[in-house]
Order: C-alpha cells, then sequence, then structure tokens
C-alpha cells in the first residue's frame, strides 16, 4: 500500500512537470523560400506561424509564462520578429501585402514584462512596424496600410498607444512614445504625411492626433507632467498644415484645430492648470500661445487668410482671446 501511494505521488508530479512545461508551436507555410524560427522556454507558451506566398521571413521567441503569440504573412517577401519575456503577454501580426514593387514591409515587437498586449496589423507594401514594451498591463494596436511606418515605444504600466494609418498611396511616418503610467494617446490618420509625433513623459496624460485630407502635413504633442490633455484635429483638403503643442506641467490642456491650407499653430505651456484653444479656417496663418505660470486661458480663432497672432503669458491667472477673419 506504500508503495502504491509513492507510485501515485510520483505520476502525480510527472503530470503537474508536463503541463507545466506544455509548450505548442504550429507552423504552417504555403509557397517558396519562407523560413520560421520559433524558440519557446518557459510554461504554457503558444506559438502560431501562417505563410502564404514566398520569401517570407518570421521568428518568435518567448521566454516566461503564458504567452500567446499568432503570426500570419500573405504576400511576398514580408518579414516578422516577435519577442516576448516575462508573465502572460500576447502579441498579434497580421500581414496582407497587395503588391511587390517597393520594398518589404517588415514587424518587429518586443514586450518585456507582465500581461501586455500589442496587435500589428499591415496591409499593402513598404510598411514598417515597431512596438517595443517594457512594463505591465500595456496595450499597443497598430493598424497601417502601404507605405508607412509606424513607431510605438511603451515604458511603465498600463498606458495605451494606437495608431490608424489609412494613407493612399503616399508615405506617412508616426510615433508614439510613453515613459510612465495610465498614458493613453491615439492618432488617425487617412491621408499620407511626414511627420506625426506624441511623446508622453509622467503619468495620466492623453493625446489625440486626428488627420483627415492631404498629403505632407506635420503634427506634435509632448507632455512631460501629469494629467495634462491635448488634442489636435486638421480636417484639409491641401497640404503645408502643422500643428505643435508642447506642455510641461501638470493639469493643462490644448486644443489645435485646423481646417484650411498651409496654416500655422503652435503652443507652449510651462506650469499648471492652464488652458489653450487655437481654431484656423482659411489659408496662410500663423497662431502662436505661449503661456509661462499658473492658470492661464488663451483662445485664438482665425478666419481667413495671412493673418497673424501671438500670445504670451506670463504669471498666473491670465486671460486672453483674439479673434481674427477678413
Amino acid at each position: 500500500m506504500k508503495k502504491n501511494s509513492l507510485l501515485v505521488g510520483f505520476l502525480s508530479l510527472m503530470v503537474s512537470f508536463g503541463y507545466a512545461q506544455s509548450n505548442s508551436a504550429t507552423i504552417n507555410s504555403e509557397g517558396n523560400n519562407n523560413r520560421a524560427y520559433i524558440n519557446q522556454a518557459g510554461e504554457f507558451n503558444e506559438a502560431m506561424i501562417q505563410q502564404t506566398g514566398d520569401r517570407h521571413n518570421a521568428r518568435i521567441r518567448q521566454d516566461g509564462d503564458e504567452n500567446n503569440v499568432e503570426i500570419t504573412q500573405v504576400g511576398e517577401l514580408l518579414e516578422t520578429v516577435i519577442r516576448q519575456f516575462g508573465n502572460g503577454n500576447t502579441a498579434v501580426q497580421y500581414q496582407e501585402q497587395e503588391r511587390i514593387d517597393f520594398y518589404p514591409t517588415n514587424a518587429s515587437i518586443r514586450q518585456v514584462g507582465n500581461e501586455n498586449y500589442v496587435e500589428a496589423y499591415q496591409k499593402g507594401s513598404t510598411s514598417w512596424a515597431y512596438i517595443d514594451q517594457n512594463g505591465n498591463h500595456n496595450a499597443a494596436i497598430l493598424y497601417s496600410e502601404q507605405i508607412s511606418d509606424g513607431f510605438i515605444m511603451q515604458t511603465g504600466n498600463d498606458n495605451y498607444a494606437k495608431e490608424v494609418l489609412i494613407n493612399n498611396g503616399g508615405a506617412s511616418l508616426t510615433r508614439i512614445v510613453q515613459e510612465g503610467n495610465n498614458n493613453e494617446a491615439t492618432h488617425y490618420q487617412n491621408s499620407y504625411a511626414w511627420g506625426y509625433v506624441i511623446d508622453q513623459i509622467g503619468d495620466n496624460n492623453f493625446a489625440v492626433q486626428d488627420h483627415l485630407g492631404r498629403e505632407t502635413n506635420a503634427a506634435t504633442i509632448r507632455q512631460i507632467g501629469d494629467n495634462n490633455v491635448s488634442f489636435q484635429i486638421q480636417q484639409v483638403q491641401t497640404y503645408g498644415h502643422e500643428v505643435y503643442a508642447y506642455i510641461e506641467g501638470d493639469l493643462n490642456e490644448t486644443w489645435q484645430e485646423q481646417d484650411g491650407s498651409t496654416d500655422y499653430a503652435e503652443i507652449r505651456q510651462t506650469g499648471n492648470d492652464n488652458s489653450a484653444w487655437q481654431f484656423q479656417s482659411g489659408g496662410s496663418n500663423f497662431a502662436g500661445i505661449v503661456q509661462t505660470g499658473n492658470a492661464n486661458r488663451a483662445q485664438t480663432t482665425q478666419t481667413g487668410s495671412f493673418q497673424f497672432s501671438s500670445i504670451t503669458q506670463t504669471g498666473n491667472a491670465n486671460r486672453a482671446v483674439v479673434t481674427q477673419n477678413n
């Protein structure tokens, strides 16, 4: 009876050990000259690679527990690299190429930490996606079409970043960098442009960039501090718009909106609880707001062409409103 008890205990240990090491990997490839690499170490890892077409390259590496990766590549000359270090991470990458008359489409995902989530989807040619997460409970989503470069880097916990790039044949360059906790950044683009940046350094910051219209426009949001909110909206039919917001402090708010052609808007805030709004509808307008201090309010509205406005506030609780039209 004692021998049977020892045997049952030994079998239970073997089952538990086998379950802890129950990694699985699936590779399904159709086409020629495709390469797939899977390297797993840890517990409960899963990896799936499906490649349809020719000359694909896929690599997966997982070190940790309860990780899940899925790669699907359709077309030719597509490459994906995913690296996960930690526990409970999830990465999903899908690439579909409609033409190969440019350079290949590439994606790179790196996760270090616990319970991070990444989803990247690319359709078209000459797209490049790079996502890097270092921390816990971060989420990054990147959707892009042809000739797009998307970059997301998250360092900290509970951050959310999303890039949606839908262009009409031109080049798009976007970047979201988050250093801190509980930050949220979203960029949506329905055209092609040459530079969109969101940088968040601190905690509980919120930023949105929304671009609809023509090409070669630029926008930048840089938040250093906590609890800042920034919106940039471009609904334009011509090129050459630029909008910038640089915030350093806490509880600041910026809103910038452009609907015209070749307008320039810039906001700089240093301090706490400042608010600045800029509205441009016309052509070749310039608007600048500089706030240094606390609890300042400023607003600029331009409806016309070739207008210039500059507001500078130094101190606390100042108010300024500029309205220009012709």
